[in-house]
């Protein structure tokens, strides 16, 4: 059951081919009105090239 001020987090991720992969992560409280995101709305700051 969901209760207000609860916090889920939501992390799915995957790997793919050539061992490149790719990670999802957000985070929303609950509220009596429903969820509010607390997760940046821009993900371009967590962007990052692992191999050159």
């Amino acid at each position: 059951m969901l209760k207000p001020n609860m916090v889920l987090s939501f992390h799915p991720g995957t790997i793919l081919a050539n061992d490149r992969g790719f990670l999802v992560s957000d985070n929303f409280l609950v509220t009596p009105e429903g969820a509010v995101r607390l997760s940046p709305h821009s993900a371009h700051r967590y962007y990052m090239q692992l191999e050159a």
